[in-house]
């Protein structure tokens, strides 16, 4: 499997990912063959990349979670958001009782924390920490389902960290909360399509002071948590909001959630800008280590990351294109590339081991077919 742009989705192509809403229903199943149709469907549905089987790519890839786990998380936390935003509606009316308040807080508090264990037991019990795949979001779904991957990577960061349990767990949590701010954020304002304003700026970095106001008298919000959600968008340099924090002032799980929260944003489609690949967001999060990442956990993190999954399409520095056909664990930029060459009488397949071949290097992601077709040979 591979992802690509929904505009360049070649007819014949099979969806490889079964497509769900917030809620957990089903938009499209995986197997079904893709004719323009279908593909002019889902962009309307809000998505801008599909994960497709074709004459390339039949491999699989293990998601991070389970299915059933990743649509139950993104509804619990749809769920518990509404519910935040009518408790602080109720709130702030002081039309409502004391004992139904708590009943509401208890709503959405239950709900988190649910799915937080739900996460951190799943990625407890995986083989592999390797980040191998980027989520397809639906556009108008993009805040619960970013939400629940920057958990996802966040704990999986604390591991590698080796974090306790019950720091996995106020990472989990933490993460899933870290956005709760946007609530109170105008829904046009988020998914505004083009460039923000000075003013719409201004406000939407209000989202993290907004989140954690409502989050700090809460008993049943621990301090760490209610940290990742204030702190996960200050930077080392003191760049960062609310309170342009600089290095040690800023809580260690909200320099993880950040380095998560950044990455996911990156490698996400959104209404003004395609997803990243993963080589790039790499690119990005190095280039940002030290002034406002922290450097030591950028690179724990990229190690964990495998830029090349077995199946993508790339194009290589010496104009040929190919398909990754191994990895490396330590080496993930360096795979071995199966490539096909176009020569006057016949098509040449040859492996390319990159490893080896230190002079080559990948250039990056290739969504188009070339053209002419390959698919049988790349199989043989």
């Amino acid at each position: 499997m591979r992802i690509v742009p929904v505009d360049l989705i070649p007819d014949g192509s099979q969806l490889a990912k079964t497509l769900y809403s917030s809620d957990g229903r089903v938009l499209i199943r995986a197997g079904v063959a893709l004719d323009r149709s279908k593909v002019e469907r889902a962009g309307k549905m809000g998505f801008k990349s599909l994960y497709i089987n074709d004459e390339l790519s039949t491999n699989t890839i293990d998601d991070l979670i389970d299915s059933k786990t990743r649509v139950q998380s993104i509804k619990n936390v749809k769920d518990s958001y509404d519910a935040f935003g009518n408790y602080a509606e109720a709130e702030s009316t002081g039309r409502v009782s004391g004992w139904k308040l708590s009943e509401m807080r208890n709503e959405y508090l239950n709900g988190v924390k649910d799915t937080a264990s739900g996460i951190v037991d799943v990625l407890i019990n995986r083989k592999s920490l390797n980040i191998n795949i980027q989520d397809v979001k639906q556009m108008d779904e993009y805040l619960y389902q970013h939400t629940v991957n920057v958990a996802v990577l966040s704990v999986l960061l604390g591991m590698d960290q080796g974090l306790p349990e019950d720091d996995l767990e106020n990472l989990a949590i933490g993460a899933l909360f870290h956005d709760v701010g946007y609530s109170f954020i105008p829904k046009g304002i988020l998914n505004k399509p083009g460039p923000l304003t000075n003013k719409e700026t201004e406000e939407v970095r209000t989202h993290a002071d907004q989140g954690y106001k409502h989050l700090k008298d809460n008993v049943d919000i621990n301090s760490h948590i209610r940290m990742i959600v204030l702190q996960h968008h200050e930077w080392l340099d003191g760049t960062g909001y609310p309170h342009g924090l600089t290095g040690e002032n800023i809580h260690h799980l909200s320099k993880i959630v950040a380095i998560a929260d950044v990455y996911d944003a990156l490698t996400s489609d959104r209404p003004y800008r395609a997803a990243l690949p993963p080589n790039e967001a790499i690119e990005f999060l190095l280039g940002h280590a030290n002034q406002q990442l922290d450097p030591e956990l950028v690179k724990s993190f990229i190690k964990l990351i495998i830029p090349y999954p077995i199946g993508t399409l790339v194009k290589l520095s010496n104009g040929l294109i190919g398909v990754v056909e191994r990895l490396y664990e330590d080496f993930p930029l360096r795979p071995v590339v199966k490539v096909i060459k176009q020569l006057a009488t016949r098509v040449d397949v040859i492996e390319v081991d990159l490893m080896h071949e230190q002079n080559i290097v990948i250039e990056g992601v290739q969504y188009e077919l070339p053209n002419y077709s390959v698919g049988k040979y790349i199989r043989e």
